[in-house]
């Protein structure tokens, strides 16, 4: 299929096509949320979707942006610099499922940023 298609979206090393279903552990995420959601990838390099924020916390009682990105998703672990520059759109995502107050969003994205800070300590 051509990628200049505008029903698939290149995602890192896999594509993905709007009107084809999701298949694997995605596949409950995107009869729930779809077509609600965009499938937009949060890091170039690990395939994480907007979708699985907001499946985590409507779903799995995701409660903080610390806990979607060291465990529901893992990928503080896999990419310490695509993660912090996908903190933001996390917590904008856990807000508008959760309803949180734009301080609730600070803190959310402080914790999140000072946890992701003990990688690097660790690594220096």
């Amino acid at each position: 299929m051509a990628l200049e298609s505008s029903k698939e979206r290149k995602a890192g090393y896999f594509s993905l096509e709007a009107d084809t279903p999701i298949s694997g552990a995605k596949e409950d995420q995107s009869k729930m949320l779809l077509p609600s959601s965009k499938l937009t990838q949060l890091c170039p390099s690990l395939p994480v979707l907007d979708v699985d924020v907001t499946y985590s916390a409507r779903v799995e009682s995701c409660e903080r942006a610390q806990d979607f990105i060291a465990r529901r998703s893992g990928m503080a672990f896999l990419n310490v610099k695509e993660t912090r520059e996908a903190i933001p759109r996390i917590v904008d995502l856990m807000g508008k499922e959760k309803k949180w107050s734009t301080a609730r969003k600070q803190q959310e994205m402080a914790d999140a940023i000072a946890y992701l800070n003990t990688f690097t300590a660790l690594a220096a």
